[in-house]
């Protein structure tokens, strides 16, 4: 189990290559197996209860200085359930991109990393406070 123990799933953006490419990727913490499951943002909206936004900001900030991407944000979450069609009604955005930002932000907030949310939800490939 990892060192965030108290949270039961892994959330984050697939982006390499292949069948699942640009879909939602969720990781049960606790099955044996590991095999995530994968969710189409044009169909499918996640739903995440008592969050926190991980990063790995010495990977996030080779990133940022111009380093290959690789795999170092996520959503950590107690909770978290797949229904089908888009979230209408969202609040603020919770933003990652290690090109443009080396940490989790907002419009006005420059450094959200590790930030507990109650509820965050999908909308497309955007993730926001669920209102």
């Amino acid at each position: 189990m990892s060192k965030n123990s108290k949270y039961n799933y892994k959330v984050r953006f697939h982006l390499a290559k292949g069948d699942n490419y640009k879909k939602w990727q969720v990781r049960d913490m606790n099955d044996p197996d590991g095999k995530p499951s994968y969710y189409d943002p044009d169909d499918t909206r996640l739903l995440m209860v008592d969050c926190k936004l991980g990063n790995k900001p010495s990977i996030s900030q080779k990133i940022f200085e111009g380093e290959n991407k690789t795999v170092c944000a996520w959503v950590w979450c107690k909770q978290v359930w797949a229904l089908p069609g888009p979230e209408t009604r969202v609040g603020k955005q919770y933003r990652f991109n290690p090109r443009a930002n080396p940490h989790w932000h907002t419009q006005d907030e420059k450094n959200v990393d590790n930030c507990e949310i109650e509820q965050l939800t999908t909308l497309g490939r955007g993730i926001f406070k669920h209102e």
